[in-house]
């Protein structure tokens, strides 16, 4: 399957899985905001577009400042990030943040990841 082809795919899974959970949760609205990340952090893009950066500033700024408020983003996220079924690049997700120029800990790292601590 060609580049484009794998990036509509997800893109359709992304917009699928929003729409889904229904835009007017709080996860939805995350999953929306993250949308333009998955490409990214799933190694089927090169570089970070914008959007994703203005996306997870957006989620970060308006995250509670609670351990709980974050376990449940990162939840979310990695829910959305399944559903593509393409593996995480690890380093990737891990510096997604600091390219971003956003200090957070909420991106997975990996499918298994442990959003509870």
């Amino acid at each position: 399957m060609s580049r484009l082809m794998q990036i509509a795919a997800i893109l359709a899974t992304v917009v699928f899985t929003t729409v889904y959970a229904g835009t007017h949760t709080d996860c939805g609205i995350t999953q929306t905001s993250f949308s333009d990340c998955v490409a990214y952090i799933v190694d089927l893009e090169s570089s970070i577009d914008p959007r994703c950066c203005t996306g997870l500033r957006d989620i970060v700024s308006s995250l509670p400042p609670t351990a709980d408020a974050r376990r449940s983003t990162c939840t979310c996220l990695q829910q959305m990030i399944v559903t593509v079924g393409k593996p995480i690049d690890a380093g990737r997700a891990a510096g997604l943040g600091g390219s971003c120029g956003v200090n957070t800990d909420i991106v997975p790292t990996s499918l298994n990841f442990d959003c509870s601590k």
